[in-house]
C-alpha cells in the first residue's frame, strides 16, 4: 500500500510541469544540464532511450538535438500523458527500470533518471539493464540530498533525494569510474532565480555564478555522464608456465619425496 501511495505521488509530480516556483527552476535546471552534458555526444543517426521519462517533458528537446529518441515509463498514468504531451510520433514503452523491454544493445545511448526510490539493490539493477540495452554511454540524472537545498525542508519528505557520493559509490562498484559529473543550484533554495536567466543584478551576482552549472556533484540537480569503451569479446589464452631445467639429481629428489 505504501508503494501505491508512493507511485501515486510520482504519478501526481510528474504529469505537469508548474509554472514556476523551485520545482519549475529545478526541472529547467536538469534539462540545462543534460543539454550541457550530452552536448559531446554524436546525435545524428544514433539512438536514445530516455528511461523513467515520466510524462515526456524532455522527448521533444531530445529530437530537437538530433536524437532517435524512444521513452520508457513504467507508469500507465504517464504514458497515457505523455501521448497527449508529445503526440503519436512519439514513442513510449512500458517497463522498470531493472527490468527493461529492449534487447540487448538496441540503443547507443541512454539517459535514466532516478526520479522514484529505489534501493542500493534496485539501483544496481538498473544499471545493469541500463549497460545491457546501450552500447556507447549513458547518462544518469537525480536530485542531490547532500547539495544544500537537499539538506533543507523545501522539498515534500515523498521527494527522491539520493546522497552524490551513494550514486558515485555505485558507479564505481560497478567499474564506472570513468565518468564526467555536472550540477546546478549549489545554493540554498531561496539564492534561486530561474536557471536560464542570463543578466544577474549586482546583488545576486555571488549565487547566480554558485547555482549555474559547475564540474562538481555539489548541486541540488545532478548529471553524471558515462561513456563506455568498445566491447571486446573474451579470448581464452593458453597459461604460460615458465620453463626450468632440473638436473637428474634434482629429479631423483622429486621422485623420492613423492613416493615414486
Amino acid at each position: 500500500r505504501e508503494a501505491a501511495m508512493l507511485d501515486r505521488q510520482r504519478d501526481e509530480r510528474e504529469a505537469s510541469l508548474p509554472d514556476a516556483g523551485p520545482m519549475r527552476i529545478a526541472l529547467d535546471g536538469r534539462r540545462i544540464l543534460l543539454e550541457q552534458a550530452l552536448a559531446a555526444w554524436p546525435r545524428r543517426g544514433t539512438t536514445l532511450v530516455e528511461i523513467n521519462c515520466g510524462a515526456g517533458f524532455l522527448q521533444q528537446s531530445l529530437r530537437a538535438d538530433g536524437f532517435d529518441v524512444t521513452g520508457c515509463e513504467p507508469s500507465d498514468f504517464l504514458r497515457r500523458r505523455f501521448a497527449e504531451v508529445n503526440g503519436s510520433h512519439f514513442t513510449v514503452e512500458a517497463g522498470h527500470s531493472d527490468l527493461l523491454p529492449f534487447d540487448s544493445e538496441s540503443f547507443d545511448w541512454g539517459i535514466l533518471h532516478l526520479g522514484e526510490y529505489l534501493s542500493p539493490q534496485q539501483i544496481d539493477a538498473s544499471l545493469r539493464e541500463l549497460l545491457r540495452v546501450v552500447s556507447l554511454g549513458f547518462a544518469i540524472t537525480f536530485w542531490n540530498r547532500t547539495s544544500l537545498a537537499g539538506r533543507s525542508a523545501s522539498f515534500p519528505p515523498d521527494f527522491p533525494l539520493y546522497p552524490a557520493w551513494s550514486i558515485l559509490r555505485r558507479l564505481a562498484w560497478h567499474g564506472l569510474g570513468t565518468f564526467r559529473a555536472r550540477s546546478a543550484l549549489s545554493g540554498p533554495v531561496s539564492t534561486w532565480r530561474a536557471a536560464d536567466a542570463g543578466l544577474l543584478t549586482a546583488g545576486e551576482k555571488f549565487w547566480g555564478l554558485v547555482n549555474r552549472p559547475l564540474p562538481l556533484p555539489t548541486g541540488f540537480c545532478c548529471v553524471f555522464r558515462v561513456e563506455l569503451g568498445p566491447r571486446l569479446p573474451m579470448t581464452m589464452r593458453p597459461l604460460r608456465v615458465k620453463r626450468r631445467k632440473f638436473s637428474g639429481e634434482a629429479l631423483a629428489r622429486c621422485g623420492e619425496g613423492s613416493g615414486l
